[in-house]
């Protein structure tokens, strides 16, 4: 308290005696202000650091200066200066002076008018300031994001039955019963996937297919898998279907994560600015910066090359246009980080109704990419079992003037006495520029293979050509009118050029008004002999201005094939639907065909039905019928549902009891919600969520009766791989109570606020704030049944009780609540 009232008479002094202040020394104000016995007395001042309150640290008068802790300027300008900067004020003494005393970069004055001090770093001595355009969504940072229940899964089915129609028979041929079924079991985040399939006229009505347990390591995005497993290849490596174990850096588990090298630019403003970025002629985003260097990162860039623009106008004024070329590529990784995918196993096949491992093929797969700069990466893989082997390498380096990739690849085949060597050289150059007619893009292919080089699965290897060519060129040619060509010739290892294989294409696409799209492409193929074949292909794609009809009309010279197909898409009960019908034609028949599909929050159902005219007098006119039903049983903890097949992770929001009978519409969009809480089930089911991502879900409370509160309507959820999310809806706090105050006499007691206090050791634990209007009518949403205490804060009122019943829900009146004044025994 001693420091806030010298800091209340400092202040006042000095703005009684401008005068004084002007006409004396700074030591004699010193002296008058603050005494020969307060020169050790501290100020608690604010600290503005470039103009911006940034804190309050104390001040301390000695000597003529004032001075400031060591640890406290180093607390305010710890990383916003630079490093040297900042450890000249670590070395230095623990009291720093202001005003005599300044580091390099930094000015320091204290305002002895407003006592406060000011600092200033300037431009050159400040930290680098990184801004990303790109991350974890806000929606990281909500207090609350529902996370997957320790236990969850589902399991999917789908069944389909097929009817013949043939002319010639008075009854229709059913088809055999196919079915496939899928489980998914996700404990603690490791997954258990089973698949089967089944056809009633197989010997062996079931057949098994994938088995496999997955866990993924978040933190270094690895997932590992054994069983029938999935892995990536590289370069010139072979798929070969293993059962076995995988272990391999998977981005997709950290999907705001940047693996790619994205846009990064520096820039250094001399004084407050107002920055606007342009990405590939779009306008991006307009930001004021203060003075200093700042690191713009993670800009929007379009794969291949890309131009940004950025435009400065400082505080006074001056203007300045900078101009980044920039190569954006998928396949570039950022410096410094890794690429893998490691597998060993062994074939299988399927005999009867399961699978059968052939224990002496033991089979590796594995390859490692590494980003040694942010434009060069490269990369090294391997394959092999027994009988085989390839070794190969990549190099990936982007430029300004495009893409270079070299790779090459060398195998040996048990054997054969020579090893197989292949190559192949990639160049690509990518340009999207707004607005700009001359947009191109340009890629070049070179592969090169000698006659026994061998990919996984060949054993006995004879490369027909020795050389692949591929080449190919588009560009816009107007607003609206995009052009390109392509070429391919295959150069046979026979020294005979009638053995060499090439074609070329011309391709022109027109984006018209009103959602028409037209599409020519003119082929020709140059084959050995005179069987030389030029193929038109013609398009029409129509989509109109309403998104959910289209019309899509197509033209093939190699068969003489026509078609023409019309959608429509809608909904029902808040379920989507596709309608089309089809018609086509071809050189050997003519079809008709309608088709219906139902995609509910419950199942799905498909259905259609094809008409055919056969042109040869041989064969008979005829029909066939397909239906398809499917649908999914989910968990999550406690709480199950039916769902519609499930793709990867879910979500189940389970309503409390008093909101059965309730709609609740789910990111609802007008008059579509991806799900529903109502009806017949008592919960719904989000099943289309992704792994990893943030999923935001919002609750339309405009159909709740009056009364009823969901408590938390919006809220986050962070799936894992196939995995399950169960919320809650709803509150225990569900009664919504009306009232009126008075006074023994009858008068209303107005416009007084106070509180409500729950009952003791209820789940409500903070006390509600409530209003009277003139009329001494209140209104109070959230309390539970039980008894709770009124208290105004006009403390002129006593205390009055209330009691709210058990199963009470909705709108309760506990009538005129009669208050007794202090005064009153």
């Amino acid at each position: 308290m001693k420091k806030i009232r010298l800091a209340f008479i400092s202040l006042i002094l000095l703005h009684l005696a401008p005068s004084l202040s002007s006409a004396q020394s700074d030591d004699e104000i010193f002296q008058q202000v603050f005494g020969n016995q307060k020169k050790t007395e501290s100020v608690i001042s604010p600290i503005l650091l470039d103009g911006i309150p940034v804190g309050r640290a104390p001040v301390t008068p000695r000597g003529g200066d004032f001075y400031v802790d060591k640890n406290e300027l180093i607390q305010i300008v710890r990383g916003k200066i630079r490093a040297e900067s900042l450890l000249r004020i670590e070395n230095g003494s623990d009291q720093v002076a202001i005003n005599s005393q300044n580091f390099p970069g930094l000015e320091m004055k204290y305002d002895e008018d407003n006592l406060a001090l000011r600092i200033r770093i300037i431009p050159e001595a400040r930290e680098t300031n990184v801004i990303s355009f790109r991350g974890p969504p806000s929606l990281a940072q909500r207090e609350v994001i529902h996370k997957p229940e320790a236990i969850s899964g589902y399991l999917n089915w789908r069944v389909t039955e097929q009817w013949e129609h043939p002319d010639f028979l008075n009854q229709s041929v059913e088809g055999p019963i196919v079915a496939d079924i899928e489980g998914v079991l996700n404990f603690k985040d490791v997954v258990l996937e089973s698949q089967w399939d089944f056809n009633d006229e197989r010997e062996n009505q079931w057949q098994r297919k994938d088995l496999r347990l997955t866990w993924d390591d978040q933190r270094r995005a690895t997932r590992y898998s054994v069983g029938d497993i999935n892995y990536g290849l590289l370069g010139f490596q072979n798929f070969r279907a293993l059962g076995g174990l995988s272990i391999a850096k998977n981005y997709a588990i950290q999907p705001y994560l940047v693996t790619s090298p994205v846009g990064r630019n520096k820039i250094f403003l001399k004084r407050r600015s107002q920055v606007r970025i342009f990405v590939n002629g779009r306008f991006f985003r307009e930001i004021e910066l203060p003075a200093g260097e700042h690191d713009l990162r993670d800009l929007p860039l379009v794969r291949g090359i890309n131009e940004v623009v950025i435009e400065i106008e400082d505080d006074v004024g001056r203007k300045e246009r900078l101009i980044f070329p920039f190569v954006s590529e998928a396949e570039l990784l950022k410096k410094g980080l890794h690429q893998f995918g490691y597998n060993a196993g062994v074939p299988f096949e399927e005999v009867g109704g399961g699978r059968d491992y052939d224990q002496d093929q033991f089979t590796v797969s594995a390859f490692h990419r590494y980003g040694l700069l942010n434009s060069l990466t490269a990369g090294v893989y391997a394959q092999g079992d027994k009988l085989q082997n390839l070794l190969g390498t990549e190099v990936i380096w982007g430029t300004s003037i495009g893409l270079f990739a070299i790779d090459s690849a060398t195998s040996e085949v048990d054997g054969l006495e020579d090893r197989g060597y292949a190559s192949r050289f990639r160049y690509r150059y990518l340009e999207d520029l707004a607005g700009s007619q001359f947009s191109r893009n340009f890629g070049l292919s070179v592969e090169s293979f000698s006659r026994n080089f061998a990919a996984l699965g060949t054993i006995q290897p004879n490369n027909q050509f020795h050389t692949n060519i591929d080449v190919s060129y588009s560009q816009s040619l107007a607003t609206r009118l995009r052009g390109g060509v392509s070429y391919t010739h295959q150069l046979a290892r026979s020294s005979s050029q009638e053995n060499d294989q090439s074609s070329a294409s011309v391709n022109m696409t027109y984006f018209g008004l009103e959602g028409h799209q037209f599409t020519l492409d003119v082929s020709r193929s140059f084959n050995a002999g005179d069987d030389n074949e030029t193929e038109v292909f013609f398009s029409w794609l129509w989509t109109g201005e309403n998104p959910k009809n289209f019309l899509l009309s197509t033209y093939n010279s190699s068969n003489q094939a026509v078609s023409a197909e019309y959608q429509h898409s809608g909904y029902i009960d808040n379920s989507q639907y596709d309608a089309s019908a089809r018609v086509a034609s071809n050189q050997n028949q003519k079809e008709v065909g309608v088709e219906f599909d139902y995609i509910g929050k419950r199942m799905i159902f498909l259905a259609n039905h094809d008409r055919f005219f056969p042109d040869d007098p041989n064969f008979f006119d005829g029909a066939r019928t397909r239906l398809t039903l499917g649908s999914a049983v989910a968990f999550a903890g406690s709480n199950w549902t039916i769902s519609r097949p499930i793709t990867d992770s879910f979500a189940i929001l389970s309503a409390k009891p008093h909101l059965y009978g309730q709609r609740i519409p789910v990111n609802s969009q007008g008059q579509f919600a991806d799900a529903e809480i109502g009806g017949f089930f008592k919960n719904t089911i989000l099943s289309s969520l992704t792994s990893y991502h943030y999923e935001p879900i919002n609750l339309d409370t405009s159909y709740l009766e009056p009364g009823y509160q969901l408590g938390e309507e919006n809220f986050v959820v962070l799936p894992t791989f196939r995995s399950g999310t169960s919320v809650i809806v709803g509150t225990d706090a569900t009664i919504f109570v009306t009232g009126r105050l008075v006074s023994l006499d009858g008068r209303p007691v107005a416009l007084q606020a106070g509180e409500i206090y729950p009952p003791t050791g209820s789940k409500l634990t903070e006390p509600v704030v409530f209003f009277t209007n003139r009329k001494g009518e209140f209104r109070v949403e959230g309390l539970i049944p039980g008894e709770f205490r009124m208290k105004l804060f006009d403390d002129s009122w006593q205390p009055v009780r209330f009691t709210i019943e058990q199963e009470r829900v909705g709108i309760v009146s506990v009538g005129d609540l009669k208050v007794k004044s202090v005064e009153t025994e």
